[in-house]
């Protein structure tokens, strides 16, 4: 008896894993915000917000100077702190 039950068990997981990897969507392609890159930024306890910005506005203004040496297709967006 004890080879049929762990027979019908390993159908019944083989059969729930199968149902959903057969069902899910899948594509050629990559697509998404694989190339997208975000920067953190964390200053001390008591650090001003001029001493964040000036620091964002040093990384954007690097990363605009050298779109073509590391292929940025677009600037650098201002941070939210100057629009």
């Amino acid at each position: 008896m004890r080879p049929l039950l762990s027979s019908l068990l390993l159908v019944a997981l083989v059969a729930t894993a199968w149902h959903p990897m057969k069902n899910l969507k899948k594509t050629d392609q990559q697509e998404g915000n694989i190339n997208d890159f975000h920067i953190s930024l964390r200053l001390p306890p008591g650090s001003r917000l001029e001493d964040a910005d000036a620091i964002v506005a040093r990384a954007e203004e690097f990363l605009n100077g050298n779109r073509g040496k590391y292929n940025l297709a677009a600037e650098a967006k201002p941070s939210k702190s100057r629009e």
